[in-house]
């Protein structure tokens, strides 16, 4: 291996050293945004509902929408939690534990952070849906043992002793600080919360935007189920007939400005005329819309016929 290639594997080492403390600065920065969001977003609904609405998505981590919702209520007013689990053993027998939060009370933001980074501790022991006993030891500190099965059959018993997240944040830790000294990245915890945020924006926002129908479209539908389109033509024509339900006869030039258009052709009328020389054509520039027909004859340049008809 030559020198200078020595050297820049040193250099690039260095640089991802020092990028690392970097990259986990703009992390804590970046959650604690979203921790802020979270508190301004939850304020616009009511705590029944926003605990609802967080509880979801750590139901099946703290083993029912109770627990969890019991997690969110007791951190957010610092209140003792209990939770309650089952064992199987010769019968299934209910048991709980008491949890009790060493940090005072949390706005919804630290409260889901704090649950995200104890989901993703005990994650890191193949736990993903903890005891009771394994909750309390991740958020408050304690030790548990797991048993997992190895390749050839035997069974592994190990004893796992966790500080516990909620007891490192009462001493002063930030979370990038408790994220670091557990082990794993804030990416994860940053990614669940801009998904609860949005999720919790679309509470907030105007029925037309939830629904997905804009104003614009809903002034289209008014105006098409009122029936009645209008145009207006303001160039010479030759020969326009509009709407004459019994049929019609023009002859001549006639200037248009304003051709109305009526959907049904209900402008009465049932004259005719007769007039010399052979049918002409009507010119691409007139308009003709009728629900009846019309019809043209004569010259419509000179006209000499003469029309009869009502009057």
């Amino acid at each position: 291996m030559s020198n200078q290639f020595k050297l820049k594997s040193i250099l690039l080492v260095l640089c991802m050293a020092g990028a690392e403390p970097r990259l986990a600065a703009d992390e804590a920065t970046t959650l604690t945004t979203q921790s802020g969001a979270m508190d301004q977003l939850s304020s616009r609904q009511s705590a029944g509902t926003v605990t609802g609405k967080f509880a979801g998505d750590f139901a099946e981590f703290a083993g029912s929408q109770q627990n969890a919702e019991a997690l969110i209520i007791g951190l957010r007013n610092g209140t003792p939690i209990v939770l309650t689990g089952t064992t199987t053993t010769t019968a299934t027998a209910a048991l709980t534990t008491t949890v009790i939060p060493p940090t005072k009370p949390m706005g919804y933001g630290n409260t889901y952070i704090s649950l995200s980074l104890a989901k993703a501790q005990l994650a890191q022991y193949g736990i993903t849906e903890p005891t009771p006993q394994q909750l309390d030891a991740a958020l408050t500190g304690g030790s548990f043992t797991t048993t997992t099965v190895a390749a050839d059959g035997t069974l592994l018993t190990k004893t796992v002793t966790l500080d516990g997240i909620l007891t490192q944040r009462a001493s002063g830790l930030g979370w990038g600080q408790i994220a670091q000294a557990n082990g794993f990245k804030l990416g994860q915890v940053i990614s669940g919360m801009k998904s609860a945020n949005k999720s919790m924006a679309s509470l907030s926002a105007p029925p037309s935007k939830r629904s997905g129908t804009s104003a614009s479209a809903s002034k289209s539908i008014k105006t098409a189920e009122s029936g009645a389109v209008k145009s207006k033509h303001t160039s010479s024509s030759r020969g326009i007939t509009t709407a004459l339900s019994g049929g019609g006869v023009v002859y001549g030039k006639s200037h248009a400005k304003v051709a109305t258009i009526s959907a049904a052709g209900s402008q009465p009328g049932n004259g005719h005329g007769h007039g010399a020389g052979a049918p002409a054509r009507v010119p691409s520039a007139s308009i003709v819309t009728a629900a009846g027909s019309s019809v043209v004859h004569g010259n419509s340049a000179n006209a000499p016929g003469q029309g009869k008809g009502p009057k």
